[in-house]
C-alpha cells in the first residue's frame, strides 16, 4: 500500500494543522493506493495523523515547489513515521535539505514546480526520496565555504544517511535519495 497525497497552490496541508488536500487532483482528499485494489478516500481528516507509523511501508507528497512547504516537507516525515521512529528526527533533517536543494537548484522552484518526498521502510533503514523537475546541475558535494551562509547541505546528508545518491531521469526530473538506519 501506498499513501499518496499533495499540496497545491494554497500551500495547506492541515484543518486547523494538517488537512491535505487533494490526491491525484482531488482537493480535500486523502487516499491509500492498494495497488490490488485501487484507491481508498481516508477523507480530509488530516494526511499526517492517517499515516500513523508508515503503517503501509510507502507514503509520498507532493508539494509545490516553494520556500515555504520545506516545513510541509518535514512535517509529513515526522507524522508519516511517528515521532517516536528512531529515524525521524534525522530524516526531517535530511528531507528538509533535499527539499531545500530541489527548489533552489532546480526548475521544482519556479512557478508551477512541484517537489515529491516519499518514503519507503524496512526494518532496518528507511529511505526518502525527493524527486524535482530537474535543472542544470547535478547534486554532489563541493568543499564546505566557513564563511558562506549556505552550502553545506548535502554534506550534512552525506554525514547523517547511511547512503544517499541521486538519479535523472531521460526527461531530466531529479530524485535525490538518502537512507537512514534505524
Amino acid at each position: 500500500m501506498e499513501l499518496v497525497a499533495s499540496v497545491g497552490e494554497s500551500g495547506r496541508i492541515a484543518e486547523g494543522r494538517k488537512q491535505a488536500l487533494m490526491v491525484r487532483g482531488e482537493l480535500g482528499a486523502v487516499a491509500i493506493r492498494d495497488w490490488g485494489r485501487g484507491l481508498a478516500t481516508l477523507g480530509g481528516g488530516g494526511l499526517v495523523n492517517r499515516v500513523g507509523a508508515l503503517r503501509a511501508g510507502r507514503a509520498s507528497i507532493t508539494l509545490a515547489g516553494r520556500v515555504e512547504n520545506i516545513s510541509r516537507a518535514r512535517e509529513f516525515v515526522t507524522g508519516a513515521l511517528g515521532a517516536d521512529h528512531p529515524c525521524a528526527s534525522v530524516l526531517a533533517l535530511v528531507v528538509s535539505e533535499l527539499v531545500t536543494n530541489s527548489i533552489v537548484h532546480s526548475s521544482s522552484g519556479r512557478d508551477g514546480g512541484t517537489v515529491t518526498v516519499v518514503l519507503a521502510s524496512s526494518p532496518s533503514r528507511v529511505r526518502v526520496e525527493v524527486t524535482d523537475d530537474g535543472g542544470p546541475e547535478l547534486p554532489g558535494l563541493r568543499p564546505v565555504d566557513f564563511g558562506a551562509e549556505s552550502g553545506r547541505g548535502l554534506q550534512l546528508v552525506d554525514a547523517l544517511a547511511a547512503a544517499w545518491s541521486w538519479d535523472r531521469d531521460p526527461g531530466g526530473t531529479m530524485t535525490t535519495w538518502a537512507e537512514v538506519t534505524a
